[in-house]
């Protein structure tokens, strides 16, 4: 049977999208696009003048009470209250959706984007035309899944450039949460030589392993498993974690047991009002501090083995 997908629709004043992404992105809701008078893909209705869209895709359950949707249709009315905002001029619009129109429509969002100084992130349909001294990550996000884009993973794609271009990255890592898979091909790209990635999605694992043979990496490079944290008995030089703070706080023990005796955990998904607390909390693992960097509503920290 194919898969229904709900695509949700609400209307905001531009300058509280932010805010509302970063909500729903804490939530869990990872596919999300901002639509605004400059970024405009073909065939969307242009908002009012200094609104913007936001739109986002998510599975549907047995019933709408059991679905996801219900808990961001009440996030969004919950926003619109606390904003004084009518609920009547922001109505979050929801519609089913074959799976095969949501892949269409994602195509429309979803372009060329540079992070850091020379990496940039684009669909296979639609490469990127780069120098020599830049480098290429082709990415299909799949149904749920960002596309690197998301400053949550821009920042961790940023510290790993900068990591490579500094001192050269580590030969193996791991990426807790692999999701689509952009931060192992962003480490393998720049130099490391094996990178381990798990997540508990098995969706998840299959888009990582496909987007991973995309780039025509070396299989022998890459371990991509739905193994759980728990059963990891290898350590690593370098783990990465890019998830809300409260999957962080769950599985923080076993994120620094798999970090070697002078190993790193670079954190990121962390709201920038919570990463002082998530710092601590680490910190009381028997981690330090070594470096904490913040883009528009969201953290990454960069603790290290004391």
């Amino acid at each position: 049977m194919e898969t229904v997908w709900i695509k949700l629709t609400g209307l905001l004043p531009e300058e509280l999208t932010e805010e509302m992404e970063a909500r729903l992105f804490a939530m869990g809701v990872t596919g999300i696009q901002t639509i605004t008078s400059e970024f405009l893909p073909p065939d969307e209705e242009k908002p009012k003048d200094g609104h913007a869209y936001l739109v986002m895709y998510l599975e549907q359950a047995e019933s709408f009470e059991q679905s996801f949707v219900f808990k961001v249709e009440k996030a969004w009315k919950d926003f619109l209250k606390e904003k004084d905002l009518v609920q009547l001029e922001y109505l979050l619009l929801i519609e089913d959706m074959e799976s095969n129109d949501w892949a269409t429509s994602w195509k429309e969002f979803f372009h060329p984007l540079k992070i850091g100084k020379r990496i940039w992130i684009s669909p296979s349909w639609e490469p990127a035309k780069i120098t020599d001294n830049e480098i290429a990550i082709e990415i299909d996000p799949g149904m749920a899944f960002g596309t690197g884009g998301h400053e949550s993973t821009a920042l961790l794609i940023k510290a790993l450039e900068e990591r490579a271009d500094a001192s050269g990255l580590p030969s193996e890592l791991m990426d807790v949460g692999c999701g689509s898979g952009v931060l192992s091909i962003t480490a393998l790209k720049l130099g490391s030589k094996l990178v381990d990635g798990i997540d508990i999605d098995p969706e998840a694992v299959r888009i990582s392993a496909e987007n991973l043979a995309i780039n025509k990496l070396d299989p022998n490079r890459y371990n991509i498993s739905q193994t759980a944290i728990a059963d990891i008995k290898k350590k690593y030089p370098l783990v990465l974690a890019n998830m809300i703070s409260s999957i962080l706080y769950s599985i923080k023990s076993e994120l620094v047991r798999i970090c070697d005796d002078n190993g790193e955990l670079w954190l990121s998904g962390i709201l920038a009002e919570e990463a002082d607390e998530v710092a601590e909390s680490f910190t009381a693992e028997g981690l330090e501090l070594t470096s904490k960097d913040i883009m528009g509503e969201w953290a990454s920290l960069q603790m290290k083995i004391r």
